[in-house]
């Protein structure tokens, strides 16, 4: 049997904080995979597992037309202890894409050779066998199977995502990452979850620290990728926000926060400003999981970006 898993990347990044000048950002490809089991597994258990994965299909498809670039490459490793076999090395060609691929190293490399940046193209590899090092996939808490890739554009400059989370899980079939962008203009009465715009009755503003502050309520909503509860206590000042079985809470005029119980520092103190509760963004940014914080100094807009997976069953 087969096992198909997909997922979405979509990089539609702006300039990288100073700290990050030397990565590249990942383009605006989908990656998906097909594989199966080696003798028909679909899954396995402790005594009966298999040695080898085969990757039926790498699908790299462009979601804008500048996707691939010619003298960029893609470099993919796995992990759990499994790296691709050695393979000749091949041309692959599809439209005005074209692409040399080869095994180096256990880790798969699709190295750019033409693209036109005007068309909207897909690249598509058959047939690259995922070995397990010690002869048969392990089994148990914290063992992991997930599939990296490593972008590294013309300059060399790299970005690496993570494009699988689980591809020998025998509990899904499909997995999906979707990327999100929450956008925050300072002083205006509205932030931005991707296009969708969120009214704030009081705006985000900067703090005497030069934190970017953002509404209680109104961020939860913005950020609300799972169910996510907030309660305030008036009298104590304190706030808990309950997402998915996780629970943060803070209290006005503290630097931390408590994160399932334990202490987590903060970056500022909650504020209260027109009977509002406040938070600074890179804050959020650690309670949801955000991968990137981008600052626009000259139209005062904070950027938040991140991703999330989504699986659906059998």
């Amino acid at each position: 049997m087969k096992k198909i898993i997909g997922l979405a990347l979509v990089a539609g990044c702006l300039a990288a904080m100073p700290v990050m000048a030397q990565a590249a950002e990942f383009p605006a490809v989908d990656i998906a995979t097909k594989c199966e089991y080696a003798n028909g597994h679909t899954g396995f258990k402790k005594d009966d597992r298999p040695d080898e994965i085969t990757m039926k299909k790498l699908i790299l498809t462009e979601t804008e037309t500048d996707g691939f670039a010619a003298g960029a490459k893609f470099v993919f490793t796995a992990e759990g202890k499994m790296q691709f076999a050695e393979k000749e090395k091949t041309v692959v060609e599809n439209g005005s894409v074209k692409a040399e691929c080869y095994v180096e190293e256990g880790k798969l490399i699709v190295q750019i050779l033409a693209a036109d940046d005007k068309k909207q193209e897909a690249l598509t590899l058959s047939d690259y066998t995922l070995d397990a090092e010690n002869g048969a996939l392990e089994v148990g808490s914290g063992v992991h199977y997930g599939l990296y890739a490593d972008y590294e554009d013309a300059d060399g400059k790299t970005e690496q995502t993570k494009v699988i989370e689980n591809f020998v899980d025998a509990n899904f079939e499909i997995s999906t990452r979707t990327n999100w962008v929450i956008t925050i203009p300072v002083g205006e009465n509205s932030i931005y979850s991707g296009a969708d715009r969120i009214a704030l009755d009081t705006p985000a503003y900067l703090s005497k620290s030069g934190y970017t502050m953002l509404p209680l309520r109104a961020a939860v909503k913005a950020f609300d990728r799972e169910p996510t509860k907030v309660d305030w206590n008036a009298g104590e000042k304190e706030v808990t926000i309950l997402k998915g079985d996780v629970y943060f809470q803070m209290k006005a005029g503290e630097k931390k926060m408590l994160y399932g119980g334990n202490p987590l520092e903060t970056s500022g103190e909650l504020e209260i400003v027109n009977g509002r509760a406040f938070l600074p963004m890179r804050d959020w940014a650690k309670i949801f999981g955000a991968e990137k914080i981008l600052w626009n100094d000259e139209t005062k807009t904070a950027t938040l970006k991140g991703s999330y997976t989504e699986n659906r069953g059998r």
